[in-house]
């Protein structure tokens, strides 16, 4: 953007591609995307933390439990074929949902099947 003073950069991840995942291509996240992705972390896992634990994780704990929440809810809605829509609002419910299912997992392989 010129003339705003804003700055972007570009962290590059691998990302693999073909049949077999034989091939790298570089997906470029900004600064601002990594903020949001971790926003929307901290966000989802302080849910997921409320809902079944009734307290967070700490602000790492909140992030990492979020961000693996979202991967696991990206994985199993679409098999499912639930849509939740677009926005920050719904990304953030969606990746709860996930940190939650996450959770209740854990718990129940850890606790000895009690939730």
């Amino acid at each position: 953007m010129a003339g705003c003073g804003i700055q972007t950069s570009f962290i590059p991840v691998p990302v693999p591609s073909g049949p077999f995942g034989s091939e790298d291509v570089l997906m470029y996240i900004s600064n601002e995307g990594l903020l949001v992705i971790l926003f929307v972390g901290l966000v989802a896992g302080w849910l997921a933390g409320k809902v079944v634990r009734g307290t967070g994780f700490g602000i790492i704990g909140d992030i990492v439990v979020g961000i693996a929440g979202a991967l696991v809810a990206s994985f199993l809605f679409p098999k499912l074929g639930i849509r939740l829509g677009t926005g920050l609002v719904s990304e953030i419910v969606y990746s709860a949902i996930g940190a939650v299912i996450l959770l209740i997992v854990v718990r129940l392989v850890r606790g000895g099947g009690r939730i």
